[in-house]
């Protein structure tokens, strides 16, 4: 049985099936390592479990829903998950599957942990770890196409810890994957882009996009303004409530948006286009702000030109035009739009 029907909003009744389905999930996963110790299959069942984060439920009150953590489960669940891990990319039964869900989720919950702290003496020896992950997944299965995602995420946490490390990194990348493969080809775009954002940190990168309205969404014509290039799916209602808070309480300091979106052709009846204005027209509240175009869709074009593959992405260009700030994290945008603005946390 499915869960209830809903808006696209979760109501209560939603957010309590999901965590009760994850409940059972997990019970079950457990329970499997413990009836079948010597199974191969165990390695397989545990990476399910990455879905289960029992510490966390989303809990609906009034239309709004709020993340209630537990941190001391949270910590030990997160303990487990590393050593088990761990223990899988050294386990001979593990399959090739686990085997790369393991290097995935290394790579991606070190990242999460340690990215803002990568200049500490701490985050300098994770770093290593995961530089070391990497290699052997790239080694053992070069043709995996989640690569990108370990690349990407490594790449970031160098950005923090030393710029020339991350740029020799990328370099490598690029001339590593040099095939006419989907593999390759992503992986140089990626790592292209995020040299662009190296670059950009030292010297104006002025961006010029296709905008709905038939003219074009122009950097330029922003200096001496913070800009925030948003590259957020239309229609989605949860980043869109959060850009319009955004909006709210920063424009009035300087801020501009740029919100930069795609359609899927495969998806809608119409043409990506229309079916975007027509999202637009539909949203009760309107758009205060200039909406780009990505022709290939949300992750197209201006996505893989500035190195991302994941959305929600911001990016924040300063006001004579360097990227400050790319986070996919709305509480680290919050946190640059403050330092940014010189305005001081409520």
């Amino acid at each position: 049985m499915g869960p209830p029907a809903g808006t696209v909003r979760r109501s209560a009744e939603e957010d309590a099936w999901f965590y009760a389905k994850g409940v059972q999930l997990h019970e079950r996963g457990l329970k499997f390592w413990a009836d079948y110790p010597n199974d191969p299959l165990r390695w397989d069942v545990w990476t399910l479990l990455r879905a289960t984060p029992l510490w966390q439920r989303t809990i609906t009150e009034n239309g709004e829903a709020k993340v209630v953590r537990d941190r001391e489960r949270m910590e030990a669940w997160w303990r487990l998950q590393q050593e088990r891990f761990e223990q899988l990319l050294e386990a001979p039964d593990a399959s090739a599957r686990a085997r790369m869900a393991a290097f995935d989720h290394l790579i991606a919950s070190h990242a999460g942990r340690w990215t803002s702290r990568a200049k500490t003496p701490e985050g300098q020896a994770v770093l290593v770890k995961m530089l070391g992950w990497f290699e052997r997944w790239q080694r053992e299965y070069p043709q995996g196409l989640s690569l990108i995602n370990g690349a990407r995420r490594i790449a970031e946490m160098l950005d923090v810890a030393d710029p020339l490390q991350a740029q020799r990194f990328l370099l490598g990348l690029i001339n590593r994957y040099s095939a006419d493969t989907r593999r390759d080809r992503d992986l140089r775009e990626m790592a292209e882009g995020r040299l662009k954002l190296l670059l950009g940190q030292a010297y104006p990168v002025w961006l010029r996009l296709a905008a709905l309205d038939g003219r074009f969404a122009d950097t330029r014509d922003y200096v001496g303004k913070l800009v925030l290039v948003a590259i957020v799916p239309l229609p989605w209602s949860e980043q869109l409530d959060f850009m319009h808070g955004l909006h709210a309480a920063f424009h009035k300091h300087g801020l501009e948006i740029i919100h930069v979106t795609g359609g899927d052709p495969a998806r809608q009846g119409d043409t990506p286009r229309t079916a975007l204005e027509t999202a637009i027209d539909a949203d009760e509240q309107k758009l205060p702000w200039r909406v780009a175009w990505d022709r290939k869709g949300t992750i197209g074009e201006v996505s893989r030109s500035l190195g991302k593959n994941v959305y929600p992405a911001w990016l924040l260009i300063s006001r004579d035009g360097r990227f400050v700030a790319e986070t996919s994290s709305s509480r680290e945008l919050v946190r640059a739009l403050e330092r940014e603005l010189a305005i001081k946390p409520e």
